[in-house]
């Protein structure tokens, strides 16, 4: 077990790219050796990087990008929330189930900006549809400009959600309407999945393990690991990075939300046990309270230039 501590979260994202390049046989393997180091070559999809929260683990996913490390992002991210992400996901429901009134109003709010008496016009007549039928729609909505295109829309999309995967459905999308960094991560989530129902389900249903994304062009099954405490769960890995150990975010603190205590530590320890062979605690710059619990001494480093290993007991 390894404690690094570093300047900072850059220079602790940078740090743990770095080692993932030494630890599957990058030039810097030379470096480790040197420094003592007994370095296992390892796959890629053998390492995985968690942290308290997915915001932490944004910064480590630029810097594996950065050293074209392939990874995958698993868990629910906040690109989920984000409108465009939404208003698509919406209107493509809405054509495989158009009973879905949370789906139609969520399309037609979101990139029609549609006042709420058409949406609710629109949910009618559609309410009783298994199948969505424009033709039947076309005079009920004639003279309702935004209701129009909509259906128009409907059209084009429809024959298209029954046959392309949902990857190449957010491909034809940007293209239409436009990218924006949170569709460009729906598309590199729907790579997963075969239809759009096994994407939908996934997002709606699924549990953190559940949903994956991939980073940049990769999304081969070996790549890097990179999820959350929760996301963790019951999961192992021959090597692990415990990362963001740092004061304020483990245990994690937010204004007018105190900290489970309890809680907190029951994490910390999930994330410890997930290790099989070699585990690599980092912190930027202020160590957590937790880890003056550790139950075994630790190599304590830092990521300066020049690294000073010691023995270090940390209770």
């Amino acid at each position: 077990m390894r404690l690094v501590q570093a300047a900072d979260s850059f220079s602790e994202a940078v740090f743990i790219a770095k080692e993932i390049g030494r630890m599957t046989g990058g030039v810097d393997m030379l470096e480790a050796q040197a420094l003592g180091h007994e370095r296992t070559v390892r796959a890629f999809s053998d390492i995985a990087v968690l942290c308290r929260t997915h915001r932490q683990l944004e910064l480590v996913e630029k810097c594996l990008r950065h050293d074209d490390i392939p990874c995958l992002v698993t868990g629910r991210e906040d690109f989920l929330d984000d409108p465009a992400v939404r208003g698509a996901l919406g209107f493509l429901r809405s054509l495989v189930v158009p009973a879905d009134n949370a789906a139609l109003e969520s399309a037609l709010r979101l990139l029609w900006n549609c006042p709420a008496d058409l949406i609710q016009k629109a949910q009618t007549l559609c309410q009783k549809m298994g199948t969505l039928d424009s033709a039947a729609l076309q005079e009920a909505v004639r003279g309702h400009g935004i209701l129009e295109n909509w259906l128009d829309r409907t059209e084009v999309w429809l024959p298209l959600v029954q046959t392309e995967t949902p990857r190449k459905l957010v491909e034809q999308w940007e293209e239409q309407y436009g990218t924006s960094p949170a569709l460009e991560r729906l598309r590199n989530t729907a790579v997963f999945h075969e239809d759009f129902d096994s994407l939908w389900d996934a997002l709606v249903l699924g549990q953190e393990a559940d949903l994956r994304r991939a980073s940049g062009k990769h999304w081969a099954s070996g790549a890097v690991r990179l999820m959350t405490l929760h996301g963790a769960k019951g999961l192992e890995f021959p090597a692990v990075f415990l990362a963001g150990l740092s004061a304020g975010a483990m245990p994690l603190e937010s204004p007018g939300r105190p900290a489970d205590a309890e809680e907190e530590r029951r994490l910390f320890f999930v994330g410890l046990t997930r290790a099989r062979e070699e585990l690599i605690l980092t912190a930027a710059p202020e160590f957590s309270p937790f880890l003056r619990e550790l139950p075994e001494p630790v190599v304590r480093e830092t990521t300066g230039r020049r690294r000073v290993a010691e023995q270090l007991r940390l209770f």
